[in-house]
C-alpha cells in the first residue's frame, strides 16, 4: 500500500493489473507450497543444530 499526499491510496498489484493485465494466468511455483515450506524448515532446523554443535565444541575447546 502506498500513500500519495495522504488523501490516495495506491496498491501497485491492484494497479498494474488493471493497467497491463497478463496475458496468461499466474502459476505458483512451487506446486505444493506447504510441502516446500516444511522441507525448507526442516533443512534450516538442521543447519541450527549444526551450527550449536559448532559452537558448543568451540566454547569446550576455549575453556580447556
Amino acid at each position: 500500500m502506498i500513500i500519495l499526499y495522504n488523501n490516495l491510496c495506491l496498491n501497485p498489484g491492484q494497479f498494474l493489473f488493471k493497467k497491463c493485465p497478463l496475458k496468461k494466468p499466474t502459476k505458483c511455483d512451487p506446486p505444493d507450497l506447504d510441502k516446500f515450506l516444511k522441507m525448507e524448515l526442516k533443512g534450516k532446523d538442521e543447519q541450527f543444530y549444526a551450527r550449536l554443535d559448532q559452537f558448543y565444541i568451540k566454547l569446550v575447546h576455549w575453556i580447556v
